[in-house]
């Protein structure tokens, strides 16, 4: 049983921005426990940014199998493990500064509530383990095949594609659903 849950019930825009097109109340769960929202009641916002976050960071979240440069902490773990390491004596201030970017690099792009503008959201990381992939969110961890997250990520792509392509012609828009249809569809 796949572990993960986006349930997405979208909303009348407020104006006629392409990012209000996509405002809707999206519940996210992580073995049964909401990850996003209140126990039930989903987190209202604007979906757009999302897309092209899963859009940009695609190959990555699938085909990355390793932290940078080595670091060997479970993702949850990543950020304090890599600033020992960024402050070590021995790195140089250019190779601190790489380190630095490669971390926040990596932890952007696998983690899916990066692409969430103008909220906080709890961390929900994707990351490959092995053959599958592993979720972790505010103490909550699972573990998924590739195909389930394949069809996850993709299902819920396309749910914040179809509100745009049916609500939105712009040039924004247009830009978001063909680079969607390409990365999800390769």
């Amino acid at each position: 049983m796949n572990p993960i849950s986006f349930a997405m019930t979208w909303l009348p825009p407020k104006d006629e921005s392409v990012w209000e097109v996509t405002r809707g109340v999206l519940h996210v769960t992580l073995n049964g426990k909401t990850i996003w929202g209140r126990k039930g009641v989903g987190l209202e916002s604007t979906w757009l940014s999302t897309l092209e976050h899963l859009s940009l960071h695609w190959d990555r979240i699938f085909t990355e199998v390793a932290a940078p440069r080595g670091l060997a902490a479970p993702v949850e773990d990543l950020f304090e493990e890599g600033w020992r390491e960024i402050r070590k004596d021995s790195l140089s201030l250019e190779e601190r500064e790489s380190f630095e970017s490669d971390l926040f690099d990596y932890l952007e792009a696998h983690d899916i509530g990066a692409g969430v503008q103008g909220i906080y959201l709890p961390q929900l990381y994707l990351v490959r383990q092995g053959a599958g992939f592993r979720w972790y969110s505010i103490g909550q961890e699972a573990s998924s095949s590739y195909e389930e997250v394949l069809t996850t990520l993709t299902g819920f792509g396309d749910v914040i594609a179809s509100r745009l392509r049916q609500e939105d012609s712009s040039d924004r828009a247009v830009r978001s659903l063909v680079q969607w249809r390409k990365v999800s569809r390769a």
